[in-house]
């Protein structure tokens, strides 16, 4: 990133102003509603969205990345704690760094977690805290950052820049423990590669979240879904979503449910081309490459992949016609339901998780 576009962005995570409107809840409602409410409340702030696209390079744009980070941070404390979640954005919108401390503060968050992707030249993950920060700030600090770190290096060696402190407007204006993240160099061609990996955009955000409860105390939480372990031999409803899912993925083979030599071939050829271990064998790095995210106006054999598993292993009747409709759409919000996944009809890698648990 040039020098002068890395000082504007430093200089708008300093400012105290923005561009978008200051948030609609007011004090009192905040706190009336502060006091009717037992669990912890978790404000996620994925940094810059709309007209501010944050750091750019290697293809990629800030603002979508801290998005998909912060969804899956969501996503993950609600399928595995009971915490209220607000988020100052969820969709590609404009909201000014007044609006985000302000509203946070409105709402009586007990937390304030700001997701962010770093810029300039170097590698490796970073979070700060005010420079005057409060111990639960500290604390917050403390418990998030090697979380974090531990999960994206599930994916990759990944370099440990320090627990940092700064003067950025939403650590100083918050009103609660706080902490922003940096998570990787848009910029740098190694850590964009990670970023562009769904599977280590996951891994980020479950950081993040086991982070979080760590430092609120809420234990181990519900065991999450794990991704099913599928070679040459395996058989039934999990194999044919995977040949569905191969299908997607423009490979020639019969869905029969019977993982054989034509199946093995074809996730053979995805793993060369995806740069996995070639080994015939479907563990958690090749799902998370394969596993496309579909919402309703989606088609293709994903969406059948989606509706077969829907219908025949978790025994919701759904039409396998390849099309995502309404029909489709509330079947997975009944079965997301069910799992205590965010209820938002878009299967992305923690519904499909789910679905193949």
């Amino acid at each position: 990133m040039p020098e002068a576009h890395i000082s504007r962005r430093r200089a708008l995570l300093l400012a105290a102003g923005g561009l978008a409107a200051v948030p609609l809840l007011g004090v009192g409602q905040a706190l009336a509603d502060t006091s009717t409410s037992a669990k912890p409340r978790v404000y996620i702030d994925p940094g810059h969205g709309g007209t501010d696209p944050g750091a750019v390079g290697n293809g990629l744009q800030e603002k979508n990345l801290t998005l998909a980070i912060a969804l899956g941070v969501r996503d993950h404390l609600n399928a595995n704690w009971d915490v209220d979640i607000r988020m100052s954005r969820t969709t590609d919108l404009t909201r000014s760094l007044s609006y985000r401390s302000s509203d946070a503060n409105s709402w009586g968050a007990d937390i304030f977690v700001s997701v962010h992707i770093n810029a300039g030249g170097g590698t490796g993950f970073e979070s700060f805290r005010y420079t005057s920060a409060s111990a639960g700030s500290v604390a917050l600090q403390n418990a998030m950052h090697p979380q974090i770190l531990a999960g994206m290096r599930t994916s990759g060696s990944i370099t440990d820049r320090g627990r940092k402190t700064g003067n950025l407007h939403v650590l100083r204006e918050t009103r609660m423990p706080a902490i922003l993240t940096e998570n990787l160099f848009i910029d740098r061609a190694a850590d964009a590669a990670l970023l562009k990996s769904s599977a280590f955009l996951a891994a980020t955000a479950r950081g993040h979240a086991q982070g979080i409860a760590q430092y609120l105390g809420l234990g181990g939480g519900t065991p999450s879904p794990t991704w099913p372990t599928l070679r040459n031999g395996s058989s039934g409803e999990n194999v044919r979503t995977l040949q569905y899912l191969l299908l997607q993925h423009n490979q020639n083979l019969v869905v029969d449910g019977s993982f054989g030599p034509a199946t093995e071939s074809a996730v053979r050829t995805v793993q060369s081309s995806r740069n996995l271990t070639v080994d015939g064998v479907v563990g958690p790095k090749t799902w998370t490459s394969i596993v496309v995210t579909r919402r309703q106006g989606d088609n293709g054999d994903a969406v059948r992949g989606i509706q077969r598993s829907l219908s025949s292993k978790h025994g919701i009747a759904t039409t396998v016609d390849g099309s995502f409709g309404p029909g489709t759409d509330t079947s997975v919000r009944t079965f997301q339901s069910r799992k205590k996944l965010t209820v938002d009809g878009v299967v992305g890698p923690i519904s499909w998780q789910a679905l193949l648990g």
